[in-house]
């Protein structure tokens, strides 16, 4: 059924004060591992969004939900700010329809504005409401406030959060309820069928009955014209008798000649006859020598692809690195695990193996966001529960040589999108260190409407992300350079103060090289000077002047590692060198702060000239 929302947004003035909820501090529940935990910066709310989840309106009067939102400045501005949304429902079948999107306004605003969303005719079903504001202050840096909302409508009753969890890509119980439902819809078909063929068989029946009575009154009319014709025979016999002898020569005649003639019929059947003995002889020789052969190939065969996926600008991508498995399927309906291997950098994968082994009926490929060299995506710390996706089902018969069976495309509109994403990540952050040295394996754990916060666990080796993590590139990247930098040369000492920010001093020289290090990582990976968070916000890195000066503040020890590498001259910084060099003397000096790591530089023989890109990001040595 054709799903009809409508979203109709009405502003409220803001006579009254607006019930608030505080934000929820990520470290206020775990004290007790505060100081293990490695936070992400914790960026200045200039705009913030709130929903008031306690008393939000949330109900299901004649199918109509509705939601009132507050968008708050923070920080004065003369700036435009942008409102959007975007309402998305999530299928069983592991994709996302989008419902409804709007730019609801652009507009200047005093302290806050106030709106009253509402949707009707939405279908029993999980949902996400994204909720977007964004100011563009200058060209090097943009506000941003970011607010998920999921609910899940039933029949009469809209609850707040998922009472499931979401798809983790298609399941093999999934592809089964798929096979039987078209299994039940072939059997209704069959039965339709039969039952019109019934019909038609009876009506055939009673038309054939209808022409054999036609038939006997025929019959009837037929013996009584020849009775007459016999009467007037015997009239006109004597006046025949001449003319029949006559006939009888003639007969005698054209009997000869038939006669001659079913000879030469028979001649020629006998002949055709010889000539398909000998047809079937040819064939059945010919069907030996194929069978002979057949015993001759080899029974072992190749089958190979691609898989790709949509980035986040929406271009295909390799998957690469993610774990393969082949799976078959018998005579019966399951699927079995039976090879994996690893795809190369190009997303290809290649399965060779003895197809005479089984009597197998088909074949596909499992996708895994996993392998021994990247890590993993889960959904769980330590669950080994990795986001799966399929390729399409291939028939036996269809490549009995083997063959490549093509590409396999995770969908833009796939749920579990994300995680590729993340696993996009780790591949990419690796390919930055893996020349120099392997940074080792990471392992992210990611839920869509799960709220972990982000950080990176020393102790267990495990990152944890936020829902709205993966829409930035930096963001993820970030806590895989904490992983590598722990991989590498162990977590230096450090005590990050809470919150702590990229432009203030931390007053620790170790938070300031860890976190520093972390954001240098994110733009050397993503090869931009500017960092954009999940929420919209992005500041750049080249632009500096408000910021607090000195080695304490991540943002100037980024900066500095920045201008090192690259190309662009401005202001003090002429200098550019290869991210490798620097990777060299993070894994032979281990820099316990960025005053080593300028120490392990001079050491390992580099060129003391670059001091100018740490001057000009106010770092004196």
């Amino acid at each position: 059924m054709k799903k009809y929302v409508t979203g109709c947004l009405a502003l409220l003035l803001a006579l009254t004060p607006f019930t608030s909820i505080e934000a929820f501090d990520k470290t206020s529940n775990q004290k007790t591992k505060a100081i293990e935990m490695v936070h992400s910066s914790d960026e200045p709310n200039e705009l913030s969004i709130t929903t008031n989840f306690e008393r939000k309106k949330l109900k299901n009067k004649k199918g109509i939900i509705e939601l009132d939102v507050k968008v708050k400045l923070e920080q004065v501005t003369s700036e435009k700010v942008e409102f959007t949304y975007v309402l998305s429902k999530f299928n069983s079948d592991s994709t996302v329809d989008t419902i409804a999107k709007e730019k609801v306004f652009r507009e200047q605003i005093k302290e806050e504005k106030k709106l009253h969303l509402s949707f009707d005719s939405l279908e029993v079903g999980q949902y996400k409401l994204a909720l977007q504001a964004t100011s563009e202050i200058s060209e090097d840096e943009t506000w941003g406030a970011r607010e998920d909302v999921y609910f899940t409508v039933k029949k009469g009753a809209v609850i707040e959060g998922w009472e499931t969890d979401a798809p983790i890509g298609i399941a093999r119980e999934d592809i089964q309820v798929q096979e039987d439902e078209l299994k039940q819809e072939d059997e209704v078909k069959q039965e339709d069928e039969l039952k019109q063929e019934d019909e038609v068989k009876q009506e055939d029946e009673l038309k054939q009955e209808d022409e054999v009575k036609q038939e006997d009154e025929l019959k009837q009319e037929d013996e009584l014209k020849q009775e007459d014709e016999l009467k007037q025979e015997d009239k006109l016999k004597q006046e025949d008798e001449l003319k029949q002898e006559d006939e009888l020569k003639q007969e005698d005649k054209l009997k000869q000649e038939d006669k001659l003639k079913q000879e030469d019929e028979l001649k020629q059947e006998d002949e055709l006859k010889q000539e398909d003995e000998q047809k079937q002889e040819d064939e059945q020789i010919r069907e030996d020598k194929l069978k002979q052969n057949i015993n001759l190939l080899a029974t072992n065969i190749t089958l190979s692809g691609n898989v790709k996926f949509y980035d986040r600008d929406n271009n295909l991508k390799p998957l690469r690195f993610a774990e393969a498995t082949l799976q078959y399927k018998l005579s019966g309906d399951t699927w079995y695990n039976f090879k994996t291997v690893t795809t190369d950098s190009n997303g290809a994968w290649s399965h060779t193996f003895d197809v005479s082994y089984k009597n197998y009926n088909q074949f596909r490929v499992q996708f895994s966001t996993v392998s021994p060299a990247l890590g993993s995506v889960v959904t769980t710390s330590n669950s080994g529960d990795t986001y799966k996706f399929l390729s399409t089902a291939i028939n036996k018969v269809d490549y009995p040589n083997g063959g490549n069976i093509g590409t396999t495309i995770i969908a833009s509109n796939n749920a579990a999108l994300s995680a590729v994403w993340l696993f996009d990540d780790i591949y990419r952050t690796r390919d930055k260190f893996i020349s120099v040295k392997d940074p080792g394996a990471v392992q992210i754990v990611w839920k869509e409407a799960s709220n972990p916060g982000n950080y990176y666990l020393p102790y267990e080796d495990v990152i944890f992300l936020d829902s709205n993590a993966p829409l930035s590139k930096f963001t993820p990247v970030h806590e895989i350079g904490h992983a590598y930098m722990d991989n590498i040369m162990g977590m230096p000492q450090k005590n990050c103060p809470s919150p702590h920010y990229h432009n203030i001093s931390s007053k620790d020289l170790g938070c300031a090289w860890t976190e520093g290090w972390a954001d240098f990582v994110a733009l050397a990976v993503n090869d931009s000077s500017r960092y954009t968070w999940a929420n919209g916000k992005s500041v750049d890195y080249e632009n500096t002047s408000t910021w607090d000066q000195g080695d304490m503040v991540e943002g100037r020890v980024a900066g500095a590692l920045w201008d090192m590498i690259d190309t662009t001259n401005d202001g003090l910084d002429t200098m550019s060198t290869s991210y490798l060099d620097i990777i060299r003397v993070l894994t032979t000096k281990k820099p316990a702060t960025f005053n080593e790591f300028w120490k392990g530089w001079i050491a390992s023989s580099y060129s003391p000239s670059y001091i100018v890109c740490l001057n000009q990001n106010t770092i004196y040595y």
